[in-house]
């Protein structure tokens, strides 16, 4: 919440359904901000036209190394761990986290989208959540086929 009155300058000005082109936006004292983690994340100026993709060659092949004048978060510029002071401090603690849980599952298990998968839309919520398309009453859901690897398998 703002605490005083204030002015936000946009990295890119922005057209007014009137007409007026913007290079920034009064904040009022109390105005409520609410930032897009995954919208930052997906943002086509940052990370070219297949944003919405996912695309590890953009770290393996130093793409994102090309976009160092834009740095907004503390890893490999995702919003997702927040960024600056407020930045998480765990942020290398779930990163190792989610590396060795990724090597344990990928190692031992087969995982396979289903048929269903190939309905999956996000969610809009605080944190992007999956769904089946037309199964939103059933809540957050991602439907995969997953099979232990045989020993010789790996």
């Amino acid at each position: 919440m703002a605490g005083r009155d204030d002015i936000l300058p946009l990295s890119q000005p922005i057209t007014t359904k009137s007409g007026d082109i913007m290079h920034e936006v009064p904040v009022p004292k109390g105005t409520r901000i609410i930032v897009s983690v995954a919208a930052y994340n997906r943002d086509k100026e940052i990370w070219g036209d297949d944003a919405h993709l996912y695309n590890p060659d953009r770290w393996l092949e130093g793409i994102a190394k090309d976009k160092k004048e834009i740095v907004l978060g503390v890893y490999a510029n995702l919003f997702t761990f927040g960024g600056g002071y407020r930045g998480c401090l765990g942020w290398r603690f779930a990163v190792y986290e989610i590396q060795a849980f990724l090597l344990e599952i990928v190692s031992k298990f087969e995982i396979s989208l289903t048929e269903e998968a190939k309905m999956i839309r996000r969610e809009h919520c605080m944190m992007m959540m999956p769904t089946v398309e037309g199964d939103v009453a059933k809540g957050f859901q991602l439907p995969l086929a997953i099979s232990v690897n045989k020993p010789d398998d790996r």
